[in-house]
């Protein structure tokens, strides 16, 4: 018998996956303008670069805060 009050759908809160150049762009323009760095925002591979890295960054931390183990 299914239990209503038991839900076992799992839901992603954070993904390392499908991650989208747009959703990047502005920041990535932000982090050049802030650090003084000589890259051109519009550097597809720099930004490709830089969206895996912070988003591995943010990631990890977010596992720390929910102490998901692997």
């Amino acid at each position: 018998m299914n239990n209503p009050l038991r839900n076992d759908s799992r839901r992603i809160i954070w993904s390392d996956m499908d991650l989208h150049r747009w959703d990047w762009q502005k920041d990535f323009a932000e982090y050049i303008k802030e650090n003084g760095l000589d890259i051109d925002p519009a550097d597809e591979d720099a930004l490709y670069d830089w969206m895996i890295e912070t988003n591995d960054n943010y990631l990890s931390d977010e596992r720390m805060n929910l102490d998901i183990q692997l």
